[in-house]
């Protein structure tokens, strides 16, 4: 999978299990992507989108080590994504405060764990109600920064050299026999 996907999936695993709170799960058919071509399904049901997809938390770091007795650097570092989470039907709203509330919840932080990512709060819940056909459809939506690692870029280390450096210590004027070694690096 993409590291989308990944998201998606992730994201998708957090609210079927958190969005309720009378311990049942959502379905799939609750929780979908966005912009599947496919008709939508009854509502209530959620979708997820990520919205950008990688931006670079901080800078990232070269990790130097042995592999196979090559020296090796690779590179390792955080981002942070965006998804957008919006609720069509009046308890969407409900499951959308019960999904951040579920955050704090051991389950839920091992759901997140095993999925590789962090996620955190990005504003409120906006009320995006609007007329759809003959009446108000009910829309909620709710912004999340969800973080993740990246480790990659592993390559040889085939610049570094041997070195051999020789020193020579004179030591006192009245000594006979100089000291001479050898340090190879």
């Amino acid at each position: 999978m993409t590291i989308r996907e990944d998201i998606l999936q992730g994201v998708r695993d957090w609210l079927k299990r958190a969005a309720v709170d009378d311990g049942t799960d959502l379905t799939d058919a609750q929780v979908i992507v966005v912009d599947q071509d496919a008709p939508r399904p009854p509502t209530p049901y959620l979708t997820v989108r990520v919205v950008t997809p990688g931006s670079v938390v901080g800078h990232d770091e070269r990790l130097y080590g042995v592999s196979g007795g090559v020296p090796i650097q690779e590179v390792a570092g955080v981002r942070r994504a965006t998804v957008s989470v919006q609720g069509f039907g009046a308890a969407t709203a409900d499951w959308l405060e019960e999904a951040v509330i579920g955050l704090q919840r051991n389950s839920i932080r091992a759901i997140t764990r095993a999925a590789g990512i962090t996620i955190e709060l990005l504003g409120d819940t906006a009320d995006l109600s609007t007329l759809l056909d003959s009446g108000i459809e009910p829309r909620f939506a709710r912004d999340f920064d969800v973080l993740y690692a990246v480790r990659g870029g592993e390559e040889a280390l085939t610049e570094m050299l041997t070195a051999e450096i020789a020193m020579t210590f004179e030591g006192e004027p009245s000594d006979p026999d100089p000291l001479t070694t050898t340090i190879v690096a």
